[in-house]
């Protein structure tokens, strides 16, 4: 999948650690988009009204962790995809280290455009992120 447009390249991850190392290899990458993370699903809803609202432009992608407290990853998915306004917006779900088929199903049932597992070195999330370039 290549990004639609040059807007916000979305992280939603409850872990600092994961969020950090993401950002440093979407830096190392030949993406030249600006980046967002979030916190929480709740967090990314938050803003989701504000792009609905107009307040914000609409995200290139949302790379979106599914183990998450409060709200799951795919109980944000469910949310956002409630919302008509949404259902073009690139949602990727990411899993630490699940490559179950039963994730990657439920994943696309909900409306998620694709699947990843984190990737486990810093080159093959440089070569994640660099699969999206538009270039």
């Amino acid at each position: 999948m290549k990004l639609a447009n040059d807007n916000h390249v979305v992280m939603v991850d409850d872990n600092d650690g994961d969020i950090v190392l993401a950002k440093v290899c979407f830096d190392r990458s030949e993406l030249t988009n600006p980046w967002l993370a979030f916190p929480s699903g709740e967090k990314l809803l938050e803003h989701l009204a504000g792009v609905k609202a107009d307040a914000a432009p609409m995200p290139a992608i949302v790379l979106l962790d599914i183990n998450m407290p409060q709200m799951s990853g795919f109980d944000v998915l469910i949310e956002i995809r409630k919302d008509s306004f949404f259902v073009d917006l690139p949602i990727f779900c990411m899993l630490t280290s699940s490559a179950a088929e039963r994730d990657i199903e439920k994943a696309s049932k909900l409306g998620a455009s694709g699947f990843v597992t984190k990737p486990g070195n810093l080159n093959d999330y440089v070569g994640f992120f660099n699969s999206l370039s538009r270039a």
